[in-house]
Formats: structure tokens, C-alpha cells, sequence
């Protein structure tokens, strides 16, 4: 995970938790009942908005974290694949030495 990831995330974070007790406070007041529902609705739009990006952001954090998975698994089979190939050859190559003394049979 991206360190510019992690700030967005707890940027939407901490936008939420000034957004939601902003909401409840948004009808406090000597306000007109017409404003204090704009400021209500406002804050909730807020909300909305923090909480989508919220979600978006753990979503692209999610495709990073198995984009990056997979790239450990490819590498993993890749090291897995070569190192099964080094003792195959070694194998082969120890297998297909031959000991040979000419065809002359010496007592």
C-alpha cells in the first residue's frame, strides 16, 4: 500500500468523523428551520461524499494489495520453477555420465 494511498484513506477518515457529529450539530442554533435543513442536508451530502470516497479509495487499495500478490505469486513460481529446472539439469547430467573402460576386461 502506497503511502499517498494511506494519507487519502485517513483523509476520508477524518473528514467522516468531523462530518458526522457536524450533522447532528447542523439544527442547533437560532437558525430558521429552512437553514437549519439546509445545513442538515449539506452535512449530509458531506457524508455522502467522504463515505463514497472512503470507498473508493479502500477499493483501489484492495486491487493494489492483489495486484501486488500476484506479482509475489509469479515471482514465487518463477524462483519454484527455476530452482526445479537447476536439480533437473543436475540430475540429467550426473545420470548420463557413463563409465566407460574401452570394452577391455581387466582382472
Amino acid at each position: 500500500m502506497s503511502a499517498s494511498k494511506r494519507r487519502r484513506l485517513l483523509a476520508a477518515l477524518g473528514v467522516l468523523a468531523i462530518a458526522v457529529p457536524a450533522a447532528g450539530l447542523a439544527g442547533c442554533g437560532d437558525d430558521t428551520p429552512d437553514s437549519a435543513e439546509d445545513a442538515f442536508d449539506q452535512a449530509q451530502e458531506d457524508i455522502d461524499q467522504a463515505a463514497e470516497d472512503a470507498q473508493e479509495q479502500a477499493e483501489e487499495l484492495q486491487q493494489d494489495i492483489e495486484e501486488q500478490a500476484d506479482e509475489v505469486q509469479s515471482e514465487i513460481e518463477d524462483q519454484v520453477d527455476e530452482a526445479t529446472e537447476d536439480g533437473t539439469s543436475t540430475t540429467e547430467d550426473e545420470t548420463s555420465t557413463t563409465n566407460d573402460s574401452g570394452g577391455v576386461y581387466a582382472p
